[in-house]
């Protein structure tokens, strides 16, 4: 983002603008179905954070897979 002049004012909702960046910006590397899970993965890390709930092992996988792709999609881009 900030390589191509833009910047999300820290505070309430920055993950959510920098996701919604990331999907419009990477769209052309073929990871949609991972950033379909972007949210659903922010939001557990968010109710884990404040101890709302517990992150089970399958939780962690695949967020970490998910992570992964979108990373390997990007480095595949440079």
């Amino acid at each position: 983002m900030r390589s191509r002049g833009f910047r999300v004012a820290k505070g309430p909702g920055a993950h959510v603008k920098t996701g919604r960046y990331a999907r419009v910006a990477l769209d052309h590397l073929g990871v949609d179905e991972h950033f379909d899970e972007f949210d659903v993965l922010r939001d557990l890390r968010n109710q884990s954070e404040y101890d709302a709930r517990a992150l089970r092992q399958d939780d962690v996988e695949d967020a970490s897979a998910r992570a992964l792709a979108i990373v390997f999609g990007v480095e595949r881009d440079l």
